[in-house]
């Protein structure tokens, strides 16, 4: 089975989800959405990684997702959501994935971080003072991680 694992990472967390994910396995090809341009037809089964900010997936995943959703549908799809936000997680699911998505979907709760070195003077300000944290942390839920089948 040819799996397609995709994502987008800004501060590293999600990589760092995907790139635990493609070592229990042989036949995957990782790659930034941004890079894609192959087609889906090829792959058996579709991973994805998307970071979460303010409550809302990353726009190219969101994009990406809108513009195959007919062919995610027939695909294995798992979902790999990076967010520290544990209270809005739901309704954050609620608002980003479609109904039918949410339905076929595998959506994986992995955790996530700060890294203050990839953030920017604003971004760092926001996380103070809305998270609470004044430094890099790192939280993946590498049991969540565990129990995608690959």
């Amino acid at each position: 089975m040819k799996t397609l694992m995709l994502y987008h990472s800004k501060q590293g967390h999600t990589k760092t989800c995907i790139d635990y994910l493609n070592n229990r396995t042989d036949d995957t090809c990782v790659v930034p959405v941004q890079d894609f341009t192959a087609s889906l037809d090829e792959y058996d089964s579709v991973i994805i990684g998307t970071p979460v900010y303010m409550g809302n997936i990353h726009k190219m995943i969101k994009t990406f997702i809108q513009q195959h959703e007919q062919t995610l549908l027939q695909k294995s799809l798992t979902i790999v959501v990076c967010a520290m936000n544990d209270s809005e997680y739901e309704a954050m699911i609620q608002r980003n994935f479609t109904e039918s998505i949410r339905n076929h979907a595998r959506i994986v709760h992995a955790g996530g971080g700060y890294n203050f070195k990839r953030l920017n003077f604003l971004e760092r300000f926001i996380v103070k003072k809305i998270a609470k944290v004044d430094s890099s942390i790192s939280s993946i839920k590498y049991d969540q991680l565990d129990s995608i089948s690959m």
